[in-house]
């Protein structure tokens, strides 16, 4: 008899953490299937860097959001991105060079 595999079960979360736990926050998410390369986009409160916090969001394995709970300052929610961030008074970095028009 062979045994069905298991699937790690899924939920949506967006996730915000300071600059100053991102390493330990992407060596946690990493230790899950799909949470390699999680905490690379930059925020910050006017847009401009340097970063001073990191989103990601979507579907994700289940265990991230609950392993990330004790990470100083992280915050998990289930609103949509762009809302969190609104909600916190973040913008995504721009790492554009400004032009003149």
């Amino acid at each position: 008899m062979t045994e069905t595999p298991t699937i790690a079960p899924e939920t949506f979360a967006s996730i915000v953490v300071p600059a100053a736990g991102q390493a330990e926050a992407q060596t946690i998410a990493a230790g899950f299937p799909g949470g390699e390369g999680m905490f690379t986009t930059g925020c910050s409160a006017d847009g401009a860097p340097p970063a001073s916090y990191y989103i990601s969001s979507g579907s994700m394995d289940a265990g991230i959001p609950l392993a990330l709970a004790d990470v100083p300052g992280i915050v998990i929610s289930d609103l949509p991105p762009f809302t969190l961030l609104a909600d916190l008074g973040l913008q995504l970095v721009s790492d554009a060079e400004p032009t003149d028009a």
